[in-house]
């Protein structure tokens, strides 16, 4: 239930390398080593990717799916689109400022992984409402006042 805390720390690094930008275009001064720090921020977030990812994949095959099925409707789920929204963004705006194909691909490839969690989340949102158990602990979840 945890798992999609992971995805948070993307967030900080894709909107830190898009506030960089952004204070860098706004201002008349340059920063010459701008890309560099941006690139180096997007290796801190990269590695981080695949540790979560890493993670999600461990637990996903070690429960069974109806578990995974049973969470889509959980609010926490959306932890896992919303920072790979932020760092999949930062990761275009790099392949644009590089004029890189290698970027670009990571780009179009964690454009794709943020689909697929986005319909997910929605998927698991829109099936608990339909039954009435939007927003409703999980089977076996204690309740402490």
């Amino acid at each position: 239930q945890l798992l999609p805390s992971l995805w948070i720390a993307l967030a900080p690094v894709g909107v830190g390398i898009l506030a960089l930008e952004a204070l860098l275009r706004a201002g008349s001064w340059g920063f010459a080593g701008a890309l560099y720090l941006e690139a180096a921020l997007w290796g801190l977030g990269a590695w981080w990717l695949l540790l979560a990812l890493g993670v999600l994949l461990e637990d996903l095959f070690r429960h069974p799916a109806s578990l995974w099925l049973r969470q889509a409707a959980q609010p926490g789920v959306w932890g896992l689109v919303f920072p790979l929204a932020a760092f999949t963004r930062a990761t275009q705006h790099l392949a644009q400022a590089l004029k890189s194909q290698a970027f670009a691909l990571l780009a179009g490839g964690l454009l794709l992984l943020l689909a697929f969690f986005y319909l997910y989340a929605l998927w698991g949102l829109a099936r608990a409402f339909l039954k009435g158990e939007a927003l409703m602990p999980l089977p076996g979840a204690r309740a402490e006042p």
